[in-house]
Protein backbone atom coordinates (compact mmCIF):
# COMPACT_ATOMS: atom_id res chain seq x y z
CA UNK A 1 0.00 0.00 0.00
CA UNK A 2 3.04 2.47 0.62
CA UNK A 3 4.63 1.36 -2.58
CA UNK A 4 1.49 2.67 -4.17
CA UNK A 5 1.35 5.86 -2.09
CA UNK A 6 4.64 6.54 -3.44
CA UNK A 7 4.06 5.96 -6.97
CA UNK A 8 0.94 8.14 -6.44
CA UNK A 9 2.80 10.77 -5.79
CA UNK A 10 5.36 10.75 -8.49
CA UNK A 11 2.30 11.14 -10.43
CA UNK A 12 1.13 13.91 -8.91
CA UNK A 13 4.79 16.12 -9.13
CA UNK A 14 5.15 14.68 -13.02
CA UNK A 15 1.57 16.26 -13.40
CA UNK A 16 2.35 19.82 -12.15
CA UNK A 17 5.64 19.57 -13.69
CA UNK A 18 4.13 19.09 -17.00
CA UNK A 19 1.79 21.57 -16.26
CA UNK A 20 4.83 23.98 -16.10
CA UNK A 21 6.07 22.53 -19.43
CA UNK A 22 3.42 23.66 -21.74
CA UNK A 23 4.46 27.25 -20.50
CA UNK A 24 7.89 26.45 -22.41
CA UNK A 25 7.31 25.23 -25.31
CA UNK A 26 5.84 26.65 -28.92
CA UNK A 27 2.51 27.05 -30.75
CA UNK A 28 1.78 23.20 -31.89
CA UNK A 29 4.17 21.46 -29.77
CA UNK A 30 3.58 20.05 -25.97
CA UNK A 31 4.59 17.71 -23.77
CA UNK A 32 2.70 14.43 -22.89
CA UNK A 33 3.44 12.65 -19.96
CA UNK A 34 4.37 9.27 -20.57
CA UNK A 35 4.08 6.45 -18.35
CA UNK A 36 6.47 3.03 -18.05
CA UNK A 37 4.70 0.18 -16.72
CA UNK A 38 6.45 -2.62 -15.37
CA UNK A 39 5.23 -4.20 -18.85
CA UNK A 40 6.46 -1.41 -21.13
CA UNK A 41 4.83 2.03 -22.28
CA UNK A 42 1.21 1.49 -22.14
CA UNK A 43 -2.15 2.92 -21.29
CA UNK A 44 -3.89 2.94 -19.98
CA UNK A 45 -2.28 2.69 -16.92
CA UNK A 46 -2.78 1.45 -13.51
CA UNK A 47 -1.02 3.53 -10.18
CA UNK A 48 0.37 0.00 -8.39
CA UNK A 49 2.24 -1.28 -11.99
CA UNK A 50 3.96 2.03 -13.09
CA UNK A 51 8.00 1.78 -12.59
CA UNK A 52 8.75 5.26 -13.73
CA UNK A 53 7.81 8.32 -15.55
CA UNK A 54 9.02 10.56 -18.21
CA UNK A 55 8.04 13.81 -20.71
CA UNK A 56 8.13 13.56 -24.24
CA UNK A 57 8.10 16.42 -26.63
CA UNK A 58 4.76 16.17 -29.24
CA UNK A 59 3.77 17.41 -32.08
CA UNK A 60 0.24 18.70 -32.84
CA UNK A 61 -1.38 18.39 -36.21
CA UNK A 62 -2.37 21.09 -38.31
CA UNK A 63 -5.69 20.88 -36.39
CA UNK A 64 -4.38 20.51 -32.89
CA UNK A 65 -5.84 17.15 -32.87
CA UNK A 66 -3.51 14.06 -31.42
CA UNK A 67 -4.39 10.50 -31.60
CA UNK A 68 -2.33 8.26 -29.30
CA UNK A 69 -2.01 6.53 -26.13
CA UNK A 70 -3.69 9.67 -24.10
CA UNK A 71 -7.06 7.79 -24.68
CA UNK A 72 -7.97 4.32 -25.88
CA UNK A 73 -11.50 3.35 -27.68
CA UNK A 74 -13.11 0.40 -26.06
CA UNK A 75 -15.26 -1.68 -27.70
CA UNK A 76 -19.26 -1.80 -28.26
CA UNK A 77 -21.71 -3.66 -25.77
CA UNK A 78 -25.19 -4.35 -25.40
CA UNK A 79 -26.37 -3.49 -28.67
CA UNK A 80 -30.25 -3.16 -29.71
CA UNK A 81 -31.80 -1.76 -32.67
CA UNK A 82 -31.62 1.50 -31.17
CA UNK A 83 -29.19 1.35 -28.33
CA UNK A 84 -25.77 0.60 -27.30
CA UNK A 85 -22.82 1.27 -24.74
CA UNK A 86 -18.97 1.83 -25.25
CA UNK A 87 -16.53 1.31 -22.89
CA UNK A 88 -12.95 3.22 -22.90
CA UNK A 89 -10.37 4.53 -21.02
CA UNK A 90 -9.29 8.18 -20.55
CA UNK A 91 -4.80 8.68 -19.65
CA UNK A 92 -5.42 12.41 -18.38
CA UNK A 93 -2.47 14.62 -19.10
CA UNK A 94 -3.58 17.40 -16.44
CA UNK A 95 -6.29 17.05 -13.48
CA UNK A 96 -6.16 20.82 -13.31
CA UNK A 97 -6.96 21.88 -16.87
CA UNK A 98 -10.37 24.31 -16.62
CA UNK A 99 -11.61 22.92 -19.98
CA UNK A 100 -11.02 19.08 -19.47
CA UNK A 101 -13.97 17.06 -21.01
CA UNK A 102 -13.59 13.14 -21.70
CA UNK A 103 -16.10 11.30 -23.42
CA UNK A 104 -17.37 9.55 -26.99
CA UNK A 105 -17.44 11.13 -30.43
CA UNK A 106 -19.85 9.13 -32.95
CA UNK A 107 -21.55 9.43 -36.11
CA UNK A 108 -22.96 7.08 -39.08
CA UNK A 109 -21.55 9.03 -41.82
CA UNK A 110 -16.88 9.43 -42.15
CA UNK A 111 -14.82 9.75 -39.29
CA UNK A 112 -15.88 11.05 -35.97
CA UNK A 113 -14.37 14.17 -34.36
CA UNK A 114 -15.22 17.51 -32.81
CA UNK A 115 -16.31 18.90 -35.91
CA UNK A 116 -18.34 15.59 -37.14
CA UNK A 117 -20.51 13.64 -34.93
CA UNK A 118 -22.29 13.55 -31.84
CA UNK A 119 -20.05 14.42 -28.04
CA UNK A 120 -21.15 12.01 -24.88
CA UNK A 121 -19.01 13.47 -22.15
CA UNK A 122 -18.35 11.86 -18.70
CA UNK A 123 -17.44 13.48 -15.25
CA UNK A 124 -13.94 12.92 -14.94
CA UNK A 125 -14.26 12.29 -10.93
CA UNK A 126 -16.29 9.01 -12.13
CA UNK A 127 -13.31 7.45 -13.90
CA UNK A 128 -12.54 4.29 -12.99
CA UNK A 129 -9.14 3.70 -10.97
CA UNK A 130 -7.89 2.39 -14.49
CA UNK A 131 -9.21 5.40 -16.13
CA UNK A 132 -11.85 3.40 -17.78
CA UNK A 133 -15.72 4.77 -17.94
CA UNK A 134 -18.90 3.59 -20.23
CA UNK A 135 -21.16 5.67 -22.25
CA UNK A 136 -24.55 4.80 -22.97
CA UNK A 137 -26.03 5.63 -27.12
CA UNK A 138 -29.36 5.62 -27.36
CA UNK A 139 -32.11 7.16 -30.04
CA UNK A 140 -29.63 5.36 -32.60
CA UNK A 141 -31.12 3.71 -36.24
CA UNK A 142 -31.69 0.45 -36.46
CA UNK A 143 -29.62 -1.75 -38.87
CA UNK A 144 -27.18 1.53 -39.34
CA UNK A 145 -23.35 1.45 -38.58
CA UNK A 146 -21.65 3.78 -36.71
CA UNK A 147 -18.53 4.79 -36.39
CA UNK A 148 -16.85 6.33 -32.91
CA UNK A 149 -13.94 6.86 -30.94
CA UNK A 150 -13.09 7.84 -27.45
CA UNK A 151 -11.59 11.37 -26.79
CA UNK A 152 -10.19 13.40 -24.72
CA UNK A 153 -9.94 17.16 -24.72
CA UNK A 154 -7.63 19.54 -22.51
CA UNK A 155 -5.40 22.81 -22.96
CA UNK A 156 -7.34 23.66 -26.22
CA UNK A 157 -6.01 20.00 -27.93
CA UNK A 158 -8.20 16.96 -28.49
CA UNK A 159 -6.75 14.13 -28.60
CA UNK A 160 -8.20 10.74 -30.09
CA UNK A 161 -8.77 7.09 -29.54
CA UNK A 162 -8.59 4.90 -32.26
CA UNK A 163 -11.90 4.66 -34.65
CA UNK A 164 -14.13 1.51 -34.17
CA UNK A 165 -17.90 0.76 -35.38
CA UNK A 166 -20.78 -1.55 -34.78
CA UNK A 167 -23.91 -2.16 -36.70
CA UNK A 168 -27.53 -1.66 -34.73
CA UNK A 169 -29.72 -4.99 -34.95
CA UNK A 170 -32.60 -5.16 -37.17
CA UNK A 171 -35.75 -3.80 -35.73
CA UNK A 172 -37.02 -7.26 -34.88
CA UNK A 173 -40.32 -6.66 -37.45
CA UNK A 174 -41.71 -9.27 -39.63
CA UNK A 175 -44.94 -8.81 -41.57
CA UNK A 176 -47.19 -10.27 -43.77
CA UNK A 177 -49.63 -8.72 -46.39
CA UNK A 178 -52.77 -11.02 -46.20
CA UNK A 179 -55.84 -11.67 -48.82
CA UNK A 180 -57.98 -8.98 -50.23
CA UNK A 181 -61.66 -10.02 -49.89
CA UNK A 182 -65.17 -8.55 -49.72
CA UNK A 183 -64.05 -6.48 -52.98
CA UNK A 184 -66.53 -4.10 -54.51
CA UNK A 185 -66.28 -1.42 -56.90
CA UNK A 186 -66.19 0.60 -54.21
CA UNK A 187 -64.18 -0.94 -51.23
CA UNK A 188 -62.42 -3.98 -50.29
CA UNK A 189 -60.88 -5.51 -47.11
CA UNK A 190 -57.32 -6.60 -46.34
CA UNK A 191 -55.81 -8.55 -43.73
CA UNK A 192 -52.42 -8.08 -42.33
CA UNK A 193 -50.17 -9.48 -39.54
CA UNK A 194 -47.29 -8.41 -37.57
CA UNK A 195 -44.72 -9.72 -35.22
CA UNK A 196 -42.35 -8.13 -33.02
CA UNK A 197 -39.12 -9.24 -31.62
CA UNK A 198 -38.74 -9.54 -27.75
CA UNK A 199 -35.41 -7.65 -27.83
CA UNK A 200 -36.55 -4.92 -30.07
CA UNK A 201 -36.75 -1.62 -27.79
CA UNK A 202 -39.28 0.67 -28.83
CA UNK A 203 -41.78 3.63 -27.34
CA UNK A 204 -44.52 3.97 -30.30
CA UNK A 205 -45.86 1.67 -32.81
CA UNK A 206 -48.53 2.06 -35.72
CA UNK A 207 -49.68 -0.44 -38.33
CA UNK A 208 -51.40 -1.14 -41.22
CA UNK A 209 -52.43 -0.77 -45.19
CA UNK A 210 -51.36 1.06 -47.82
CA UNK A 211 -52.18 1.04 -51.58
CA UNK A 212 -52.06 2.86 -55.10
CA UNK A 213 -52.87 1.58 -58.49
CA UNK A 214 -48.85 2.30 -58.52
CA UNK A 215 -46.84 -0.67 -58.30
CA UNK A 216 -45.10 0.23 -55.23
CA UNK A 217 -47.38 1.35 -52.88
CA UNK A 218 -45.85 3.32 -49.79
CA UNK A 219 -47.70 5.49 -46.89
CA UNK A 220 -47.16 8.02 -48.90
CA UNK A 221 -50.05 7.39 -51.36
CA UNK A 222 -52.98 6.02 -49.70
CA UNK A 223 -52.99 4.11 -46.12
CA UNK A 224 -55.35 2.74 -43.74
CA UNK A 225 -54.44 2.86 -39.91
CA UNK A 226 -55.19 -0.41 -38.56
CA UNK A 227 -56.97 -0.10 -34.92
CA UNK A 228 -56.18 -3.47 -33.10
CA UNK A 229 -54.74 -6.67 -33.80
CA UNK A 230 -54.87 -10.22 -32.19
CA UNK A 231 -53.08 -12.16 -30.10
CA UNK A 232 -51.55 -13.70 -32.95
CA UNK A 233 -50.88 -10.28 -34.65
CA UNK A 234 -53.39 -10.26 -37.20
CA UNK A 235 -55.59 -7.43 -38.51
CA UNK A 236 -58.33 -5.96 -40.92
CA UNK A 237 -58.14 -2.71 -42.74
CA UNK A 238 -61.06 -1.45 -45.20
CA UNK A 239 -60.04 0.29 -48.27
CA UNK A 240 -62.57 3.25 -49.32
CA UNK A 241 -62.55 5.46 -52.34
CA UNK A 242 -61.57 3.19 -55.18
CA UNK A 243 -61.93 3.35 -58.17
CA UNK A 244 -64.53 0.65 -60.20
CA UNK A 245 -62.55 -1.74 -62.99
CA UNK A 246 -58.77 -1.29 -61.34
CA UNK A 247 -55.92 -3.09 -59.79
CA UNK A 248 -54.64 -1.74 -56.95
CA UNK A 249 -51.45 -3.01 -54.88
CA UNK A 250 -51.15 -3.19 -51.26
CA UNK A 251 -48.87 -4.31 -48.57
CA UNK A 252 -48.40 -3.88 -44.96
CA UNK A 253 -46.57 -1.58 -43.20
CA UNK A 254 -45.52 -0.54 -39.40
CA UNK A 255 -43.69 2.34 -38.00
CA UNK A 256 -41.63 1.21 -35.07
CA UNK A 257 -41.61 4.92 -33.74
CA UNK A 258 -39.91 6.36 -36.26
CA UNK A 259 -38.75 3.73 -38.51
CA UNK A 260 -40.38 2.08 -41.22
CA UNK A 261 -40.79 -1.27 -42.78
CA UNK A 262 -42.79 -2.93 -45.61
CA UNK A 263 -44.37 -6.33 -45.69
CA UNK A 264 -44.60 -7.78 -49.13
CA UNK A 265 -46.96 -6.61 -51.91
CA UNK A 266 -49.89 -7.98 -53.42
CA UNK A 267 -52.55 -6.75 -56.01
CA UNK A 268 -56.40 -7.10 -55.91
CA UNK A 269 -58.93 -5.53 -58.94
CA UNK A 270 -62.04 -3.82 -58.03
CA UNK A 271 -65.19 -4.71 -59.48
CA UNK A 272 -66.71 -3.00 -62.78
CA UNK A 273 -69.00 -0.15 -61.58
CA UNK A 274 -72.87 -1.41 -61.62
CA UNK A 275 -74.11 0.91 -59.17
CA UNK A 276 -76.19 3.01 -60.87
CA UNK A 277 -78.72 2.99 -64.21
CA UNK A 278 -78.82 5.33 -66.61
CA UNK A 279 -82.30 6.24 -67.63
CA UNK A 280 -83.31 7.85 -71.25
CA UNK A 281 -84.29 11.48 -71.30
CA UNK A 282 -87.53 12.87 -71.78
CA UNK A 283 -86.76 15.78 -74.78
CA UNK A 284 -89.19 17.85 -73.92
CA UNK A 285 -88.43 18.22 -70.14
CA UNK A 286 -85.06 17.03 -69.96
CA UNK A 287 -85.64 14.75 -67.33
CA UNK A 288 -83.32 11.75 -67.07
CA UNK A 289 -84.73 9.45 -64.45
CA UNK A 290 -82.14 6.87 -62.75
CA UNK A 291 -81.66 4.15 -60.76
CA UNK A 292 -79.52 2.85 -57.49
CA UNK A 293 -78.47 -0.38 -57.55
CA UNK A 294 -76.78 -0.65 -53.92
CA UNK A 295 -77.81 -0.10 -50.68
CA UNK A 296 -76.71 2.84 -48.27
CA UNK A 297 -75.14 0.51 -45.53
CA UNK A 298 -72.43 -0.02 -48.52
CA UNK A 299 -71.20 3.40 -48.47
CA UNK A 300 -70.47 6.15 -45.89
CA UNK A 301 -71.32 9.55 -48.13
CA UNK A 302 -72.91 9.83 -51.34
CA UNK A 303 -73.98 12.10 -53.81
CA UNK A 304 -76.69 11.36 -57.00
CA UNK A 305 -76.64 12.87 -60.04
CA UNK A 306 -76.47 13.00 -63.67
CA UNK A 307 -73.33 14.76 -65.67
CA UNK A 308 -73.85 16.23 -69.09
CA UNK A 309 -71.98 18.13 -72.33
CA UNK A 310 -70.76 18.07 -75.58
CA UNK A 311 -68.06 15.92 -74.56
CA UNK A 312 -68.52 12.21 -75.45
CA UNK A 313 -67.36 11.46 -71.94
CA UNK A 314 -69.32 13.42 -69.57
CA UNK A 315 -67.81 13.62 -65.75
CA UNK A 316 -68.65 15.63 -62.47
CA UNK A 317 -66.06 18.05 -63.95
CA UNK A 318 -68.45 19.37 -65.89
CA UNK A 319 -71.82 20.13 -66.10
CA UNK A 320 -74.19 18.11 -63.71
CA UNK A 321 -76.96 18.33 -61.51
CA UNK A 322 -77.78 15.85 -58.09
CA UNK A 323 -79.48 15.16 -55.55
CA UNK A 324 -79.28 13.31 -52.04
CA UNK A 325 -82.68 11.32 -52.09
CA UNK A 326 -84.33 8.65 -53.56
CA UNK A 327 -87.30 7.43 -54.00
CA UNK A 328 -88.69 4.16 -51.96
CA UNK A 329 -87.80 2.13 -55.21
CA UNK A 330 -84.22 3.64 -55.37
CA UNK A 331 -85.31 5.82 -58.22
CA UNK A 332 -84.00 9.65 -58.71
CA UNK A 333 -85.53 12.36 -61.64
CA UNK A 334 -83.34 15.46 -62.29
CA UNK A 335 -83.56 17.55 -65.22
CA UNK A 336 -80.94 18.64 -66.97
CA UNK A 337 -80.62 22.57 -66.99
CA UNK A 338 -77.92 23.32 -69.34
CA UNK A 339 -78.97 22.33 -72.65
CA UNK A 340 -76.14 23.79 -75.91
CA UNK A 341 -77.22 22.72 -79.43
CA UNK A 342 -76.01 19.59 -80.69
CA UNK A 343 -75.25 16.01 -79.62
CA UNK A 344 -75.49 16.38 -75.41
CA UNK A 345 -74.17 13.40 -73.99
CA UNK A 346 -75.05 12.46 -70.32
CA UNK A 347 -74.80 9.71 -67.91
CA UNK A 348 -75.96 8.82 -64.16
CA UNK A 349 -73.53 8.85 -61.70
CA UNK A 350 -73.24 8.12 -57.97
CA UNK A 351 -69.85 10.06 -55.27
CA UNK A 352 -68.67 7.32 -53.03
CA UNK A 353 -66.29 8.86 -50.58
CA UNK A 354 -65.79 11.08 -53.23
CA UNK A 355 -65.37 9.11 -56.09
CA UNK A 356 -67.86 8.90 -58.91
CA UNK A 357 -69.33 5.94 -60.28
CA UNK A 358 -70.54 6.08 -63.50
CA UNK A 359 -73.57 4.48 -65.48
CA UNK A 360 -73.98 4.38 -69.11
CA UNK A 361 -73.34 7.30 -71.49
CA UNK A 362 -76.46 8.44 -73.82
CA UNK A 363 -76.64 11.29 -75.65
CA UNK A 364 -79.30 13.38 -78.19
CA UNK A 365 -79.91 16.07 -79.94
CA UNK A 366 -80.07 19.85 -78.69
CA UNK A 367 -82.35 21.77 -80.69
CA UNK A 368 -81.09 25.27 -79.26
CA UNK A 369 -78.91 26.72 -76.40
CA UNK A 370 -80.80 26.88 -73.37
CA UNK A 371 -80.43 26.69 -69.41
CA UNK A 372 -83.49 26.68 -67.71
CA UNK A 373 -85.61 27.80 -70.16
CA UNK A 374 -83.76 30.80 -71.27
CA UNK A 375 -81.17 30.96 -74.05
CA UNK A 376 -77.52 31.80 -73.99
CA UNK A 377 -74.44 31.97 -76.12
CA UNK A 378 -71.18 30.06 -75.82
CA UNK A 379 -68.49 33.06 -76.44
CA UNK A 380 -65.47 30.59 -75.69
CA UNK A 381 -64.93 32.43 -71.90
CA UNK A 382 -65.31 30.76 -68.30
CA UNK A 383 -69.09 31.20 -68.14
CA UNK A 384 -71.75 31.33 -70.62
CA UNK A 385 -74.25 34.47 -71.87
CA UNK A 386 -77.62 34.98 -71.69
CA UNK A 387 -78.99 36.51 -74.90
CA UNK A 388 -81.03 38.83 -73.30
CA UNK A 389 -81.60 40.90 -70.11
CA UNK A 390 -83.61 40.30 -66.86
CA UNK A 391 -87.32 41.58 -67.53
CA UNK A 392 -86.98 41.25 -71.55
CA UNK A 393 -88.12 39.30 -74.10
CA UNK A 394 -85.85 39.69 -76.97
CA UNK A 395 -81.94 41.07 -76.98
CA UNK A 396 -82.81 44.24 -78.07
CA UNK A 397 -85.43 44.89 -75.50
CA UNK A 398 -84.13 46.86 -71.95
CA UNK A 399 -86.24 44.64 -69.28
CA UNK A 400 -86.10 45.98 -65.97
CA UNK A 401 -84.25 48.23 -63.84
CA UNK A 402 -82.90 47.04 -60.63
CA UNK A 403 -80.95 48.58 -57.50
CA UNK A 404 -78.00 46.65 -57.26
CA UNK A 405 -79.22 43.83 -54.38
CA UNK A 406 -82.65 44.05 -55.17
CA UNK A 407 -85.13 41.89 -57.05
CA UNK A 408 -87.79 44.14 -57.62
CA UNK A 409 -88.13 47.31 -60.46
CA UNK A 410 -89.70 49.60 -58.63
CA UNK A 411 -91.18 53.57 -59.40
CA UNK A 412 -88.42 55.60 -57.28
CA UNK A 413 -84.76 54.93 -57.38
CA UNK A 414 -82.55 56.62 -54.47
CA UNK A 415 -81.62 56.00 -50.47
CA UNK A 416 -84.75 56.92 -49.26
CA UNK A 417 -86.21 53.64 -51.25
CA UNK A 418 -82.94 51.30 -51.14
CA UNK A 419 -82.85 47.66 -49.51
CA UNK A 420 -80.11 47.65 -47.62
CA UNK A 421 -79.88 51.12 -46.11
CA UNK A 422 -82.22 52.73 -43.21
CA UNK A 423 -82.15 55.75 -45.71
CA UNK A 424 -79.11 56.85 -46.46
CA UNK A 425 -75.89 55.79 -47.96
CA UNK A 426 -74.03 56.30 -44.24
CA UNK A 427 -76.76 53.64 -42.81
CA UNK A 428 -75.85 50.53 -44.51
CA UNK A 429 -77.27 47.00 -43.41
CA UNK A 430 -75.79 44.63 -45.89
CA UNK A 431 -72.24 44.62 -47.79
CA UNK A 432 -70.25 46.88 -45.88
CA UNK A 433 -66.46 47.04 -44.79
CA UNK A 434 -66.45 51.05 -43.45
CA UNK A 435 -67.99 51.07 -39.88
CA UNK A 436 -68.43 54.79 -41.16
CA UNK A 437 -71.36 53.60 -43.73
CA UNK A 438 -73.08 51.33 -41.48
CA UNK A 439 -73.66 47.62 -40.12
CA UNK A 440 -69.99 46.06 -40.96
CA UNK A 441 -70.72 42.59 -42.62
CA UNK A 442 -67.31 42.44 -45.13
CA UNK A 443 -69.76 40.81 -47.97
CA UNK A 444 -68.70 42.03 -51.47
CA UNK A 445 -70.20 39.34 -53.66
CA UNK A 446 -73.98 39.21 -53.99
CA UNK A 447 -75.84 36.38 -52.03
CA UNK A 448 -77.95 34.60 -53.99
CA UNK A 449 -80.94 35.98 -52.64
CA UNK A 450 -79.91 39.02 -53.27
CA UNK A 451 -78.94 38.18 -57.35
CA UNK A 452 -81.79 39.51 -59.18
CA UNK A 453 -81.09 36.67 -62.33
CA UNK A 454 -80.54 33.74 -59.52
CA UNK A 455 -83.98 35.01 -58.16
CA UNK A 456 -86.00 35.33 -61.14
CA UNK A 457 -84.04 32.97 -63.68
CA UNK A 458 -83.36 29.93 -61.22
CA UNK A 459 -81.01 27.31 -62.03
CA UNK A 460 -77.39 28.30 -62.54
CA UNK A 461 -78.15 31.94 -63.69
CA UNK A 462 -76.72 34.90 -61.43
CA UNK A 463 -75.15 38.06 -62.12
CA UNK A 464 -71.82 38.51 -63.77
CA UNK A 465 -68.59 39.37 -61.61
CA UNK A 466 -66.28 41.99 -62.20
CA UNK A 467 -63.96 39.74 -63.26
CA UNK A 468 -66.08 38.26 -65.92
CA UNK A 469 -66.91 41.67 -67.40
CA UNK A 470 -63.26 42.13 -67.82
CA UNK A 471 -62.85 38.91 -69.69
CA UNK A 472 -65.78 40.04 -71.56
CA UNK A 473 -64.17 43.31 -72.28
CA UNK A 474 -60.42 41.98 -73.32
CA UNK A 475 -61.78 38.45 -75.33
CA UNK A 476 -64.17 40.13 -77.45
CA UNK A 477 -64.89 42.98 -79.98
CA UNK A 478 -67.07 45.98 -78.93
CA UNK A 479 -69.20 47.38 -82.20
CA UNK A 480 -71.68 50.22 -81.96
CA UNK A 481 -74.20 49.21 -83.87
CA UNK A 482 -78.23 49.03 -83.29
CA UNK A 483 -80.71 46.06 -83.79
CA UNK A 484 -84.50 45.93 -84.45
CA UNK A 485 -84.19 50.09 -84.20
CA UNK A 486 -82.40 50.02 -80.37
CA UNK A 487 -78.95 50.89 -80.04
CA UNK A 488 -76.38 48.72 -78.21
CA UNK A 489 -72.76 46.90 -78.76
CA UNK A 490 -72.25 44.01 -80.84
CA UNK A 491 -70.42 42.25 -78.62
CA UNK A 492 -68.72 39.13 -80.83
CA UNK A 493 -65.52 36.86 -79.71
CA UNK A 494 -62.19 36.82 -80.47
CA UNK A 495 -61.68 33.53 -79.79
CA UNK A 496 -60.74 30.77 -81.76
CA UNK A 497 -63.75 28.73 -82.92
CA UNK A 498 -66.08 30.95 -81.21
CA UNK A 499 -65.76 33.94 -83.91
CA UNK A 500 -68.77 33.17 -85.39
CA UNK A 501 -70.52 33.84 -81.58
CA UNK A 502 -71.90 37.30 -80.23
CA UNK A 503 -74.49 39.11 -78.30
CA UNK A 504 -76.11 42.07 -78.48
CA UNK A 505 -76.27 44.67 -75.27
CA UNK A 506 -78.88 47.28 -75.81
CA UNK A 507 -78.04 50.85 -74.49
CA UNK A 508 -81.02 51.34 -71.76
CA UNK A 509 -79.32 54.14 -70.06
CA UNK A 510 -80.13 54.31 -65.90
CA UNK A 511 -82.68 55.36 -63.57
CA UNK A 512 -82.25 57.49 -60.69
CA UNK A 513 -85.64 59.09 -58.85
CA UNK A 514 -88.09 58.46 -61.09
CA UNK A 515 -86.22 59.46 -64.28
CA UNK A 516 -84.73 57.01 -66.49
CA UNK A 517 -81.32 58.56 -68.10
CA UNK A 518 -79.75 58.54 -71.38
CA UNK A 519 -81.42 55.75 -72.89
CA UNK A 520 -80.40 54.98 -76.01
CA UNK A 521 -76.94 56.41 -75.25
CA UNK A 522 -75.22 54.76 -72.73
CA UNK A 523 -75.23 50.79 -71.53
CA UNK A 524 -75.50 50.37 -67.92
CA UNK A 525 -74.55 46.94 -66.47
CA UNK A 526 -74.78 45.60 -62.63
CA UNK A 527 -71.96 43.14 -61.82
CA UNK A 528 -72.55 41.23 -58.50
CA UNK A 529 -69.36 42.97 -57.21
CA UNK A 530 -69.61 45.68 -54.38
CA UNK A 531 -67.16 48.53 -55.16
CA UNK A 532 -63.56 48.74 -54.33
CA UNK A 533 -63.02 52.47 -52.73
CA UNK A 534 -66.39 52.68 -51.50
CA UNK A 535 -69.05 49.97 -50.23
CA UNK A 536 -71.92 52.38 -51.28
CA UNK A 537 -70.92 52.27 -54.73
CA UNK A 538 -71.07 48.47 -57.07
CA UNK A 539 -69.21 47.64 -59.80
CA UNK A 540 -70.82 48.01 -63.20
CA UNK A 541 -69.65 47.73 -67.03
CA UNK A 542 -70.77 51.15 -68.87
CA UNK A 543 -70.27 51.68 -72.49
CA UNK A 544 -71.22 54.66 -75.41
CA UNK A 545 -70.54 54.65 -79.04
CA UNK A 546 -66.65 55.01 -78.84
CA UNK A 547 -65.99 53.98 -75.03
CA UNK A 548 -66.38 51.16 -72.57
CA UNK A 549 -65.04 49.88 -69.37
CA UNK A 550 -66.05 48.72 -65.50
CA UNK A 551 -65.89 51.20 -62.42
CA UNK A 552 -68.03 51.86 -59.83
CA UNK A 553 -71.62 53.16 -59.74
CA UNK A 554 -74.17 54.40 -57.08
CA UNK A 555 -75.83 51.04 -55.33
CA UNK A 556 -79.25 53.08 -55.01
CA UNK A 557 -79.15 53.33 -59.12
CA UNK A 558 -81.10 51.19 -61.71
CA UNK A 559 -79.58 49.48 -63.79
CA UNK A 560 -80.04 46.40 -66.78
CA UNK A 561 -78.53 43.08 -66.27
CA UNK A 562 -77.15 40.38 -68.02
CA UNK A 563 -77.18 36.86 -66.82
CA UNK A 564 -74.33 34.12 -67.28
CA UNK A 565 -74.18 30.76 -66.29
CA UNK A 566 -71.31 28.36 -65.76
Amino acid sequence: MKQIEQKSQILRFATVLLFALFSLTASGQYYQMKVRTLDGLVTPFNVDSIESVYFELMESDDDGNDEDETTVTGSASDITNCTAKITSWANILDNHSTDLKVGIIYTSQGTPSNSNGTQITVSTSSLSRDAKYTVSLTNLAPTTTYYYRSFVYQSGIWFYGNVESFTTKGQGVDLVSGEATKVTCYSANVTGAISIDQATQYTNLTYGICYSTNAQPTVYNSRVQADSKDNDGNYTCQLHALAGSTTYYYRSYAYVDNYLSYGPIHCFTTKDDDVVITGDIDITTYTVKSTLKIGSEAYSTSELGVCYGNNETPTVNGRKVSTNEVDDENNYVLTLVTISSGTVYYRSYVMIDNVAHYGEIKSFIGTRNVSNGYEFVDLGLSVLWATCNVGASAPEEYGNYYAWGETEPKAEYGWSTYKHCKGSYTSLTKYNYYISYGTVDKKTTLDSEDDVAHVKWGGDWRMPTQAEFEELLINCTWKWTSQNGINGCRVTSKKSGYTDRSIFLPAGGWRRDADLNYDGIWGCYWSSSLGTDDPYDARNLCFISDYNDTGDNSRSNGRSVRPVCP
